[in-house]
């Protein structure tokens, strides 16, 4: 019999919005535990934060990945909390520098077309 491999992550994330919590969330747990050790002469480490969120420490760096080239190039999870991640690959998962669009302008294309609430990216526009 074959073992089933063991999941990496209990939260999986699909949207903008909840990508923003999870990173935010994990640095503020980091700088919390930070503050808390530098006052026993101690160092925390990620693998500490990643226990308490319940995911996988290469997981916790892929979404801050994500969340990075997102910020880096103008991504808004405020307005746009509903972009799905999967759909604008070249928003979260293209390394900057590598989208044949604008980086600064990948971001700002993502518009709401109210007709029927979906999200879209163009990347000819500026």
């Amino acid at each position: 019999k074959r073992k089933k491999p063991k999941k990496r992550s209990s939260i999986v994330v699909s949207t903008a919005e909840e990508l923003d919590i999870i990173v935010t969330n994990a640095q503020n747990l980091f700088d919390k535990y930070t503050q808390i050790a530098r006052n026993h002469n101690q160092r925390v480490t990620w693998q500490t934060v990643s226990n308490e969120i319940g995911i996988n420490v290469k997981v916790r760096e892929k979404y801050a990945r994500y969340h990075a080239r997102a910020k880096a190039r103008g991504f808004n999870f405020k307005t746009h909390g509903h972009v799905k991640i999967k759909d604008y690959p070249e928003i979260f998962m293209q390394p900057l520098g590598d989208s044949g669009a604008n980086d600064d302008a990948a971001a700002s294309n993502v518009e709401e077309d109210s007709g029927n609430e979906k999200s879209y990216y163009t990347p000819d526009a500026q």
